[in-house]
This record gives C-alpha cells, sequence and structure tokens, in this order.
C-alpha cells in the first residue's frame, strides 16, 4: 500500500505502484519519528514540510481516556516526490475535466509506502522504542505495545501514551529563601523542560541538581551547613543534625534521588550490577522532588 500527499492542497491519496484513488474523508496522518528510550533528546526534527519526516502515521482509532493509539506506519519513499496517475478527488471536482481517457489525471505526490514495522523497530533492541508524533514546537511521545499483521500485509501498531515523569508541584516563590530563590526556580524549570525533550538518565540529572539545590538552600537558610555541599553531605547534615526538625520524607525522598544519581553512571553499573535505569525511575525520581517541595512547604499539588 502507498499513500501520497500532494503538499499544496494536503490532499490524501493511497493505492498501489503510484495509481490511487483518493482517501476520503481524508484519514488523520502525523508526522512521526521513532528514537530509542535512552535518545538525549527527544526532540523530532524537522519543519512542517512532511517531506522532511521518515514516517507518518495513519489513525484507525484513538482511546482518549486510556490514551492509546491504533494504526499504520508509512515510510517516506524518497525525497523528491513521485508522479501518480489518480482518479479526480471529490473535494476538487473540477479535476474531471483533467482527467486523460483512462479517467486520471497526473499529480506529484510526496509518496510514503507500508513496511514492516515489526522489522524496523529491532534495530533499536535491547532498549525500547519511542515514537515521537508532530512537530518540534508541538509533539507526543509515545510507547510501542503491540504490533498485528493484518490480511493485507500491513502492521498495525498500539500505541501507549508516554508517562511524563509526573506532574511538578506548583512552586510558592514567597516560602522559598529569597537568598537561593533564584537557583531553585533555574533548576525546576531545567527539570521541567528534560521531563518531556530527554531520556530517563538525563532526567535523573536534572532531579539530583533540584534535590541538592533546594536542600542546599534550606540548610544554609537554616544556618546548619553551607549552600555548595554536594548531595550526599547535604542529606546527612539534614539527618543528624539535632537543632533541625526531622525531615523524614525529604531525606528520604533525596536519597532516593542520590542513588538513582549514582545508578546512571555505568561504571557503578558494572561495580554494584545494578540494573539499567528505566523511564519508571525517573517518574520516582521527579516525584520525589515534587514531595520534597511540597513537604519543605515551598510548593502545592495542583488537582
Amino acid at each position: 500500500m502507498q499513500i501520497g500527499i500532494e503538499t499544496t492542497t494536503n490532499l490524501i491519496y493511497e493505492g498501489q505502484s503510484y495509481w490511487g484513488h483518493a482517501s476520503w474523508p481524508s484519514p488523520n496522518l502525523i508526522p512521526s519519528v521513532l528514537t530509542s528510550s535512552i535518545s538525549e533528546d527527544l526532540t523530532p526534527h524537522g519543519n512542517h514540510d512532511v517531506k522532511t519526516f521518515p514516517f507518518v502515521f495513519r489513525e484507525d482509532a484513538f482511546d482518549p481516556v486510556s490514551r492509546v493509539r491504533r494504526g499504520r506506519f508509512y515510510k517516506k519513499e524518497s525525497q523528491q516526490p513521485r508522479q501518480w496517475q489518480v482518479h479526480p478527488h471529490p473535494a476538487m471536482p473540477k479535476e474531471i475535466r483533467e482527467t486523460n481517457r483512462h479517467g486520471v489525471i497526473s499529480k506529484s505526490l510526496a509518496t510514503f509506502i507500508s513496511f514492516s514495522f515489526r522489522t524496523e523497530i529491532k534495530e533499536f533492541e535491547p532498549d525500547q522504542p519511542l515514537v515521537l508524533m508532530g512537530l518540534s514546537d508541538a509533539f507526543t511521545v509515545w510507547t510501542v505495545t503491540s504490533v498485528e499483521k493484518t490480511a493485507t500485509g500491513e502492521d498495525v501498531v498500539s500505541l501507549k501514551s508516554r508517562q511524563s515523569f509526573g506532574v511538578l508541584p506548583k512552586l510558592l516563590l514567597h516560602n522559598i529563601p529569597e537568598l537561593r530563590r533564584a537557583k531553585v526556580q533555574e533548576t525546576i524549570q531545567m527539570l521541567t523542560e528534560e521531563i518531556y525533550r530527554a531520556g530517563p538518565e538525563s532526567v535523573i540529572d536534572r532531579t539530583r541538581d533540584a534535590a541538592a539545590a533546594i536542600l542546599g538552600t534550606y540548610v544554609e537558610h537554616k544556618k546548619i551547613a553551607k549552600y555548595e555541599l554536594d548531595l550526599g553531605p547535604l542529606i546527612k547534615k539534614l539527618a543528624t543534625e539535632p537543632k533541625v526538625e526531622k525531615k523524614q520524607i525529604v531525606t528520604s525522598a533525596s536519597e532516593i534521588i542520590r542513588i538513582f544519581h549514582a545508578r546512571v553512571k555505568p561504571s557503578e553499573q558494572e561495580k554494584r550490577r545494578t540494573r539499567q535505569i528505566v523511564e519508571q525511575d525517573a517518574e520516582l525520581a521527579v516525584q520525589c522532588v515534587g514531595a520534597i517541595l511540597c513537604d519543605l512547604g515551598w510548593a502545592k499539588w495542583q488537582y
């Protein structure tokens, strides 16, 4: 099966061997990119020209409650448009005057072809393949859950909306000590940007930076240690300082972030034979940052 897109009108055709007919009503075609779950940059590259994208996803069904999509992927055949012989499009009734003796007209279409999706994603193993849908300024990230072969030989793919590592709470800026308020804001902003664009290792790096800035600000404000201490010593100060109210959730959540950050290093994984960091670990680390902020009274969860 082939999909042809007329780039001037965005009308869609389907067929075989560059002979086709209008796909009407027009299906929902979404420019897509395949990438690895450990990719450092999860931003799709390309402008608003469909020809710049390697794949398009033809959506057959979408469940907004479960956030599951089902549909078929088509792969870009060539950088240059192909000449198709197509029947007049229902949206362009005047085209019937331009048909030849075979009842078709010639059109230059950006062409995408069906392919073995299961074979395509094998190159990402053992990592989990992800699908980026949309453009660089507006996109979503999806996980492949299943691939089924139809009677026509096409692969129907089921996709689940990728977890966005939870939602950070709203900062209560007036409660954050003024001296380091801008630094706390900066690290939280950097974390927020990474959540939607980076792999789990990079997200955990940013959670560590945020936790260190938050704890450093707190111990400095309480006059029990210097802001510049690393996360490990900051945790110990909070856990052992008798003059400060015990913040068990803060210290425990920070310790989880510290451990995850150490595990990001390949040398640490090899030394301690720990498993590879995955998306769910990053999600927990982000939730820990939120719990730290809320337990200190510097933020509140939005409902």
